[in-house]
């Protein structure tokens, strides 16, 4: 059996400790680990109607995407090996723990292919099934834990036994007054080790912030709801190179908007975001490649099928950050018809 009181105590000193949570990335990684399968669309519509209010809008594919990269999962293959054999695993454990039966946490870890997220992915999936146990108070704070924070919990699992109850009528012994300098003892160590981390911890997640913060307001730029600016960007400026090729001079009634253009792209020059493809380009893709875009399109019928695809939205990145604004949007040639109608409407 497992003192719940103790495990929560340290879990919420874990939590403590980050500054910042990780409920949004875990729930992602949860929901892969049950839906192994699911194409990162998939994914974050589940995550909407499981965790956000009636009617609200649906989480983008590309945010599950930027998730999997971060946590380095974007091989789908890899990632549905590990993350089946997770909630499998995961399942083993809840088990042991509603029935009170020793196990090694170590050992499971160990039937897992070996991968950084391997330790936080078991751990969600084991606390998620064994929730009716842990209860929802443990079950929450496991969902808020960084990657770092859930190896340090997962670690201290097998050690986290049911105390000795002292009847109220008898003094305590040596044995129990050792057993509970031991529970001090570690409880300082675990608040002595987080406090070292969170100095770090603290400026990784200030310098992940200040990241998400920009990538955010450029995903705002390109976002159908602000009208594509971003893409719009790119359209204007082909078509001033095009009057420019065909030495047309260009009306004087544009003249504001192609100063506005190129002061638009000097602006992204400084922040280093540019163009991932170009509207109107044409793509050969299988299904291993589709965590590089947001595809529409008849569902693939094994990882080696071969589509012909077209770019119909350019996405973004700041490649010297390595990091993906929005993902390029890609439909499927074969029932693409109205799509560059659409397109040229922008």
């Amino acid at each position: 059996m497992y003192n719940i009181k103790e495990l929560t105590y340290y879990a919420e000193t874990l939590r403590n400790a980050q500054q910042v949570s990780s409920c949004k990335e875990n729930r992602i990684l949860l929901l892969t680990c049950q839906a192994p399968e699911a194409q990162p669309r998939v994914i974050g519509e589940m995550y909407t109607h499981q965790y956000e209010a009636v009617g609200s809008k649906a989480m983008p594919g590309t945010y599950v995407i930027r998730t999997y990269k971060k946590t380095e999962l974007s091989n789908i293959s890899a990632r549905k090996e590990l993350c089946t054999a997770a909630w499998h695993t995961g399942n083993r454990l809840a088990q042991a723990i509603h029935q009170g039966t020793f196990f090694s946490w170590q050992d499971a870890l160990e039937q897992l292919p070996q991968h950084k997220e391997a330790a936080r992915l078991l751990l969600l999936s084991t606390a998620e099934q064994a929730k009716n146990f842990w209860g929802s108070d443990l079950t929450s704070i496991i969902q808020d834990l960084n990657l770092l924070s859930a190896q340090e919990f997962s670690r201290n699992l097998t050690v986290c036994k049911q105390e000795k109850r002292i009847p109220k009528d008898s003094l305590p012994s040596a044995s129990d007054l050792g057993q509970e300098n031991l529970h001090l003892r570690r409880r300082l160590e675990h608040t002595q080790l987080q406090l070292q981390n969170a100095q770090t911890a603290l400026k990784e997640q200030l310098e992940i912030l200040a990241a998400e913060e920009r990538r955010e307001f450029f995903s705002q730029l390109n976002s159908t709801a602000n009208g594509r600016i971003l893409d719009l960007l790119v359209l204007a400026q082909q078509g001033f190179a095009q009057l420019h090729r065909k030495e047309q001079k260009i009306p004087a009634e544009l003249r504001s908007t192609q100063t506005l253009v190129r002061s638009l792209q000097q602006f992204l020059h400084f922040y280093g975001v540019a163009p991932i493809r170009e509207p109107g380009e044409q793509l050969t893709i299988t299904a291993r490649d589709l965590d590089q875009f947001l595809y529409t399109g008849t569902p693939f019928r094994s990882d080696t099928e071969v589509k012909q695809v077209e770019v119909i939205s350019s996405g973004w990145a700041i490649p010297a950050k390595e990091l993906v604004i929005s993902c390029p949007e890609i439909q499927e040639i074969a029932f693409t018809s109205d799509s560059r109608a659409f397109f040229r409407t922008f």
